[in-house]
């Protein structure tokens, strides 16, 4: 998935269960926890893996279940020292639905399922070697192109553009969480 489905996938989850839990729509803390928790495990993974060559692919530590398991209970911790609730919640949902997002979109696409990366480092990671960032994405996007201009692609663009614009609607109507608001002095 790319950042902004990724993003979407993860609001479109998180104020669902914002609306059937609460009542209500999501915060501005949660809405913003949320989009860094939504594009968190590519932020860990795409710069140490395919830059510095530390990890051994783009998908790995950060797409581990044991490491979002690591980082619940820091968060679940830091929340209880501070005594403040720091919107768990938008984390978990943010971060879970990247992890789920990258295992189901590509089945969509026609490709095999996949989901060794979520045991890393149990299961080893398909080793992609440092390739460096900007031209890792320029073979992604060359790829992606290639395949819009398919006729699956056309329909697969469609869709993704009536998913996005859902997703923004979506966003729109919950009162656009997350962005800041000028205070009325009075």
């Amino acid at each position: 998935m790319w950042p902004w489905e990724h993003l979407v996938f993860g609001y479109l989850l998180f104020s669902g269960a914002a609306h059937l839990v609460g009542g209500r729509a999501p915060g501005d803390r949660a809405a913003v926890v949320l989009a860094v928790a939504t594009q968190l495990p590519d932020l860990i993974d795409k710069p140490l893996g395919w830059v510095v060559g530390v990890l051994p692919a783009g998908r790995s530590l950060g797409h581990s279940l044991l490491f979002f398991a690591a980082l619940f209970l820091a968060a679940w911790a830091v929340e209880r020292w501070l005594g403040a609730r720091l919107a768990r919640g938008a984390l978990v949902v943010g971060y879970l639905s990247h992890l789920v997002g990258d295992v189901v979109y590509p089945v969509v696409l026609g490709k095999d399922l996949s989901a060794g990366f979520l045991l890393w480092p149990l299961v080893p990671a398909e080793s992609g070697g440092v390739t460096g960032v900007v031209l890792h994405v320029s073979d992604l996007w060359t790829a992606y192109a290639a395949y819009l201009l398919s006729t699956a692609g056309g329909l697969a663009l469609l869709l993704e553009l009536s998913f996005l614009v859902a997703g923004f609607v979506v966003w729109l109507a919950d009162g656009a969480p997350g962005i800041p608001r000028p205070s009325v002095a009075g």
